[in-house]
């Protein structure tokens, strides 16, 4: 991990400036660009900015099309630009595949050495599951309830064949199990990171074990306090892991616990999903008074001015632990649509969440999503089944 100095300050809450955009301007205008922070002024001058209107894409469902109202604001007064400076250090390379070895269609199912463990009866199994380009595989966790059933393996996305990996999170002074809330590959430190109610599990590939990692508590001294969400940010090489009322960023390597901000991003329901690689902003949903004013809030990791859209197509937003599964792929993130199943993407040219792709489980909140860059796809895994899409 490179860091240069780091600073914290206090930001003040205020509203920068807000832009009606024109639909039939060009086209090739950045997203990165529209987000960057302007003043009133600027924000006035540049009112025919172009955010291009949706693509079409192989969903049931419309995505809206047209100028989109946006508002760029700094939505925290302690918000500290902890990232500033910090770099993440040069990525490990991918393994090669075999392609002697292609992988086959239809071959995407659970083995039986992770069905067993959780009975025959599992309907409240979550799964969670992240990418590893080191051993282009994925890593899947499959929990019962209240995590004392687990199943783990680990999928070679280039023969899809599955092997066994060690299941047990325990706590190693009290021997509680850790249940899930989020799994993420650390690029940076190349690891595979489980953050849970007893405390963060890093997994020894060589062992096949996962090493317990505490969490700092918090000024209440309360036990370690749960994590709802976490996510990679591969500009900082840093997890960013979101709280019940903070948002952290975690250096695997060092154990180091760096806040972002001690109060809620903003007042309200809201959710962090995650991080939006080509824009670097972090993307939070955030609930409105009714079902069809949802915003997503997307966050420079530094400034916290946060680009707002109107996003009323995407009414996914979960606040009670354990949240909705998503997962990234593509350098974005993919959710799943709480109404329809839908699995849709983050299109950061359209600042809208218009790649989606069709389910036809029902199994909606309690599968994991991942992405699988080797065969340019999106595979969500849960009990009853596996499904795989072309990446929309």
């Amino acid at each position: 991990m490179y860091r240069g100095a780091l600073r914290i300050l206090a930001v003040s809450s205020i509203v920068v400036g807000m832009a009606a955009c024109d639909g039939d301007d060009d086209a090739a205008t950045s997203a990165t660009e529209v987000g960057e922070t302007t003043d009133t002024s600027a924000a006035t001058d540049d009112a025919d900015t172009t955010i291009p209107s949706s693509a079409t894409t192989g969903s049931d469902t419309t995505a809206p099309t047209g100028p989109q109202e946006f508002e760029t604001v700094t939505a925290s007064t302690s918000w500290s630009p902890v990232l500033e400076g910090v770099t993440a250090s040069p990525a490990p390379p991918a393994a090669a595949c075999d392609t002697t070895s292609p992988a086959g269609p239809g071959e995407l199912e659970l083995p039986e050495f992770m069905l067993e463990p959780l009975g025959p009866e599992p309907p409240y199994s979550r799964w969670f599951a992240a990418f590893a380009p080191t051993t282009h595989s994925v890593t899947v966790i499959g929990q019962y309830g209240d995590g004392e059933r687990a199943a783990a393996g680990s999928l070679d996305v280039c023969t899809d064949t599955w092997s066994p990996v060690n299941s047990v999170l325990r706590h190693p002074d009290t021997d509680a199990t850790g249940v899930i809330s989020a799994m993420v590959y650390d690029v940076d430190s190349d690891a595979m990171v489980a953050y849970t109610s007893e405390g963060v599990f890093v997994h020894d590939t060589e062992l096949d074990e996962w090493l317990h990692h505490p969490v700092p508590r918090s000024d209440s001294g309360l036990a370690e306090p749960p994590t709802l969400s976490a996510a990679y940010h591969p500009a900082s090489g840093m997890v960013i892991v979101a709280q019940f009322d903070q948002l952290l960023a975690h250096d695997v390597d060092t154990d180091e616990w760096m806040p972002i901000t001690s109060r809620p991003f903003v007042y309200g329901a809201s959710e962090f999903l995650g991080v939006e690689a080509t824009m670097d902003r972090f993307v939070f949903e955030v609930a409105g008074t009714g079902d069809d004013d949802e915003t997503t809030w997307l966050a420079d990791p530094v400034s916290n001015e946060a680009m707002v859209v109107q996003t009323p197509e995407h009414t996914h937003v979960n606040t009670v632990w354990p949240n909705e599964a998503f997962g990234p792929a593509d350098d974005t993130i993919f959710v799943t649509r709480r109404a329809t199943g839908e699995v849709c993407g983050f299109d950061a040219e359209t600042l809208a969440w218009n790649r989606c792709v069709t389910s036809s489980t029902d199994a909606a909140g309690l599968r994991a999503i991942v992405g699988d860059p080797v065969n340019d796809r999106l595979i969500a895994i849960s009990t009853t089944t596996i499904e795989t899409w072309p990446l929309p």
